[in-house]
Formats: C-alpha cells, structure tokens, sequence
C-alpha cells in the first residue's frame, strides 16, 4: 500500500496571475471540502432521510513558522498575506505534491478569511490562517 509524506506536498499562493510560491516556512496545511446536504425527508420516505445536495464549499487552513524576510526567499509571506486580507485582493493557490505516479494538484482561487500571528514568551513566532475558495476548484493529475 502505497503512503504519501506530508513533507511533500506544499501550499502555494500568488497573487492574481503571478507565480505561486510556497507559503512561507509553513509546518502545515489542512483542505476541507463540505457540502450542504438539503434535507428532503418526508411522510413517504419509510423513516429514511433523504437529501439533495445544496452548495459546496472549500476551506485551506495553513500554520507555519513567521520570518519577515520570507519574500526574500522567494516564499510568500505573512506581510503578503496580510496584504491581501486589507487590500480584498483574491488569491490563487495550488494544493499538493510537485511530482509523483498517481498524484494530483488542487487549484483554485479564494479570499484569506483569517490570519493569527502568535508570540509567545520564549517561544516562536507562528502564523495561522484560513484561505476560503471561490468558485471551484479543479483537480489535476500530475
């Protein structure tokens, strides 16, 4: 049976029609796909619950270690994110592994609905964050 190391899969963002680059030093990335599920239930439906599906919806949360110079890095940084946040700017993102058989990338774009920089005594700096999807996203083999 085959298993996929965490390591290698990333989160990238860019901003509208620039290059994606990875999230800054992130420790991890997490996509939650939901849908509504429309209950249709009636007297005829024998004690069964029955549903159509309403809207979908698609959430990335991400957390990673701050360095301010991260775009220095050619990495995409907390400042860019926060950026984004007061600029109302969408964001395109790439959610996956850069290589291998089997494997897929997940694309869209989406608005940061969140960000929390935390600083701890005697401790690092981290950021988290939630990136909320607009529109669908689309699944690629690699």
């Amino acid at each position: 049976m085959a298993r996929d190391n965490g390591d290698l899969w990333l989160f990238k963002l860019a901003d509208s029609g620039e290059v994606e680059l990875n999230i800054g030093y992130a420790t991890s990335a997490s996509i939650n796909f939901d849908v509504n599920l429309i209950d249709t239930s009636n007297k005829n439906s024998s004690r069964w619950e029955e549903h159509i599906l309403g809207n979908r919806s698609v959430e990335i949360s991400f957390e990673g270690l701050h360095d301010a110079t991260a775009s220095d890095n050619n990495l995409y940084s907390t400042k860019e994110i926060i950026e984004a946040i007061t600029n109302g700017t969408e964001i395109d993102f790439i959610f996956g592994p850069e290589s291998g058989t089997g494997q897929y990338n997940i694309t869209g774009s989406g608005n940061i609905s969140n960000l929390s920089l935390d600083t701890p005594h005697d401790g690092a700096v981290t950021y988290s964050g939630t990136l909320v999807v607009t529109g669908s996203v689309t699944v690629t083999s690699l």
